[in-house]
């Protein structure tokens, strides 16, 4: 079922996004010590687009390629929230006028243009990461200062809500990393969706 290290990172990273919980993922992976292909993106593709889950890779490290995991149909809802609209529209998104739906395809390549450009990540990147675009925004706005809660992202909006959340990531981390004891099947460990 291809590289093995490679299914375990994305269990030990992904847990969320497989699961259903979340957007999406980025995570880093050094060449020396978990090399990763075309050719093992392009068979977890294989793999896991029938769960609704897509992968790309680029790298904005050389040497360490960033990899982004995300759920098509929740990324689709997501950016075509109006604050998200008008978040990505404000960095060169390609994003319609009108109520014609954002273009998955063209924002994650655009977004994989900005990660391969960039020496951090772009701060938008919350939006492709399922994180609510007030608390996005908020970042954004206050430079990363101010917040009210600091978890899996800087909350700047429904600190409530934020934390449930931050506790059923947490959960699920714990259950998916148990979970590599027993050689787990990724295909068995996504979520349809």
């Amino acid at each position: 079922m291809g590289n093995p290290a490679f299914y375990q990172a994305l269990i030990l990273n992904c847990s969320q996004t497989l699961a259903g919980l979340k957007t999406g993922t980025v995570f880093n992976i050094t060449r020396e010590s978990d090399p990763v292909s075309g050719a093992d993106i392009d068979l977890a593709n294989r793999l896991l687009n029938r769960k609704g889950i897509w992968l790309c890779m680029t790298e904005n490290t050389p040497g360490c390629p960033l990899v982004y995991v995300f759920r098509r149909s929740q990324l689709a809802r997501d950016l075509n929230q109006d604050k998200a609209r008008a978040i990505l529209r404000t960095y060169g998104y390609p994003v319609p006028s009108g109520s014609d739906p954002v273009s998955v395809d063209e924002c994650v390549a655009f977004l994989v243009r900005r990660l391969t450009k960039a020496s951090g990540f772009p701060h938008e990147i919350g939006l492709f990461l399922g994180f609510p675009a007030e608390d996005v925004e908020g970042f954004i706005r206050n430079r990363g200062e101010g917040c009210r809660l600091c978890g899996y992202w800087k909350v700047y909006g429904n600190e409530q809500e934020a934390k449930r959340q931050f506790e059923r990531f947490q959960k699920c981390a714990g259950i998916y990393r148990r979970s590599l004891n027993r050689q787990p099947n990724i295909c068995r460990m996504t979520a349809a969706g």
